[in-house]
Formats: structure tokens, C-alpha cells, sequence
């Protein structure tokens, strides 16, 4: 018997204000540098100045969002036994640009490059370093018990695009799984799309091992052992395309299956893709009402969705003993 806490970002209407209420606070305390921004778009032949300026804010951005995540999760912990198992989770797209949704138009301006970045996720994070205030590795030092799958980044190198799942625990940054199955969602602008070299994985090699010393920060398999729980991963349309990730690539059923994502509800028809021993979860970044549900697989228990109360908790909490 073991006691689970699952923590997951409910991405309702008031998540929603919450969120809008942050961005705006921040547009004021960067006035200056929105007014760079908008001097750049306005000679908008020169795309490296306009790229280098958003990428600016964006980072800025990503280290005031990950304060205030901290802080909504620290306080979700003080309350949870430290001998007892907590995964948290946020949902697909989590780490975007303030604004985001909100497609240029102008054709000298590159769509959708606020979602994109010329960096690796490790280098890219707000707090690669443990020893920073906020960082998600200081939060996994102080609740040992703790596994956070921070949402997912869409990030670029080489102009190769990547959309991936940081995540962290035991005090250290443990890596990231990125998303096989790419679509316009992904920024690709057409239907599914599956490259091979968009972090494609040899299905004949069940264990992926990186090629390069280089690319040590990537998970060898969308599995991560946990409390010794093993967990396996999907993000959104890998949990449906090629029969999920999770399933296909894992010798045997893990003991919790995580759906990641940005419009995957659960429903009778793909219901049959969860594949797990003891629990199903989901986090999902579209507000279907309830964007959040689990499946106590190992007590038979039917498909059940959470929400938050309406406060600013931003993370729903759902006990479970598998």
C-alpha cells in the first residue's frame, strides 16, 4: 500500500485570471523593455533584433512564473506528509511567451516564435542552478517525496523543434522527455507530422540510449522510477499515435501512466491507450470544464476528474492510496 498525492495545475477560469493577472504585472514592471520590443517590431527587417528582444522577456518571464509556481506549490506541500509520495504535474505549453496564442500576422515576423527558443531546455530553465531561490531543484531538495513534470516547453536548436517535459526531483534537474508526434499545434502548421529526426525513437531499441555525451540530459525512455513507483510518460497526441509512447516502447506496464497535455480528453474510444498496474493520471492545459483525472487502476476505481475550488490554489489535490 502505498499513500499518492497527485498535485495537478487545474488550468480553469480562474487559473486562467490568475495567469492574465501575472502577465500584466509584468508588462508593467518591463515597460521599458516591451517599449525595445515594440521599437523592434516596428522596423521589422531585422528579425535578429526582434528574436533577441522577445528572448529576452521571455526568459524574464519564465523566472517570475517559476517564483510564483514555487510558491503555489511549496504551500500545497506544507501540508502533505514527507513519507508519503507526491507527483505534481502541469500541463502542455505551460512555459509559453506572454500572449502567446495570439498568431503575427505581419509577414515579416516569424509565427509562432514566441513559443520558440535557440537553447536546451537545461540552459534555457529559469533555475539550472540549485542553489537559486525559486529553483524546482531547491523545492525536490526540500520535499524529498516530491516529483514534479513542470509542463512541457517548445523550444528550438539547429532548427530542429523539440517540445518537452522538464522534470524534476531529488534535488536535481533528472532530464526531459520530448514529444514524438509533432503537429500544428507544435508550430509546424499542417497535420501530423512525425520526422524522423525530430527526436525520433528506434522503436527495435526499447531503452533509447543518446547518441552524445552532449544529449546525457534526455531521458533513455518515456520511464522515470520514482519512490520506486515507475512512471511512464505521454505527451497529448503520443498517447493515441503509434498506440502511445508509454506502451509501446516499455517492456512491461508501468505502475503509473501521466498524460501530458493540450486537448487529449479521456473517452471510450482511446480509453483502451491507458496503460497501467496501478494508476492512470492526466493533466491537461484545455479547460473541458475539468481538465484534470485520474483511474485508481490497482482499486478498480472508474475514470474520475478533479477540479480546483474556486481560490487561487492553482493546484487541485487528490488523494489515493494505490
Amino acid at each position: 500500500m502505498t499513500n499518492i498525492h497527485y498535485l495537478p495545475f487545474i488550468n480553469n477560469s480562474e487559473a486562467i485570471a490568475w495567469r492574465q493577472n501575472l502577465e500584466q504585472a509584468f508588462m508593467r514592471d518591463h515597460k521599458n523593455d516591451y517599449d525595445r520590443l515594440n521599437a523592434a517590431r516596428a522596423d521589422s527587417t531585422d528579425i535578429v533584433m526582434l528574436n533577441n528582444t522577445k528572448k529576452e522577456l521571455q526568459c524574464k518571464w519564465f523566472v517570475k512564473l517559476n517564483e510564483e509556481i514555487y510558491k503555489k506549490l511549496d504551500a500545497k506541500l506544507a501540508d502533505i506528509p514527507n513519507d508519503e509520495t507526491v507527483i505534481a504535474a502541469m500541463p502542455e505549453f505551460f512555459w509559453r511567451n506572454i500572449n502567446d496564442n495570439q498568431k503575427h500576422t505581419d509577414p515579416h515576423e516569424i509565427i509562432n516564435y514566441g513559443k520558440s527558443f535557440s537553447y536546451e531546455v537545461k540552459e534555457i530553465w529559469p533555475d539550472s542552478k540549485p542553489e537559486d531561490e525559486y529553483s524546482f531543484q531547491k523545492l525536490t531538495t526540500r520535499y524529498p517525496n516530491l516529483i514534479l513534470f513542470a509542463g512541457t516547453v517548445w523550444w528550438k536548436k539547429n532548427d530542429l523543434i523539440r517540445n518537452s517535459i522538464p522534470i524534476f526531483a531529488n534535488g536535481q534537474y533528472e532530464g526531459q522527455w520530448s514529444k514524438a508526434n509533432l503537429s500544428s499545434i507544435d508550430g509546424l502548421g499542417g497535420p501530423i507530422i512525425d520526422y524522423p529526426y525530430l527526436n525520433k525513437i528506434d522503436k527495435r531499441a526499447i531503452h533509447w540510449q543518446p547518441q552524445k555525451v552532449n544529449d546525457a540530459d534526455k531521458l533513455p525512455s518515456p520511464e522515470i522510477t520514482f519512490n520506486g513507483l515507475r512512471i511512464g510518460l505521454d505527451i497529448c497526441l503520443d498517447f493515441i499515435v503509434d498506440g502511445s509512447c508509454s506502451r509501446d516502447l516499455l517492456p512491461t506496464k508501468p505502475d503509473i501512466h501521466l498524460l501530458i497535455a493540450g486537448g487529449m480528453p479521456i473517452t471510450n474510444e482511446n480509453k483502451a491507450y491507458i496503460n497501467a498496474e496501478k494508476l492512470f493520471l492526466r493533466c491537461d492545459a484545455i479547460e473541458y470544464h475539468i481538465n484534470a483525472s485520474y483511474q485508481n487502476i490497482s482499486q478498480n476505481e472508474a475514470l474520475k476528474t478533479v477540479s480546483a475550488p474556486v481560490n487561487e490554489e492553482l493546484f487541485a489535490r487528490v488523494d489515493l492510496i494505490i
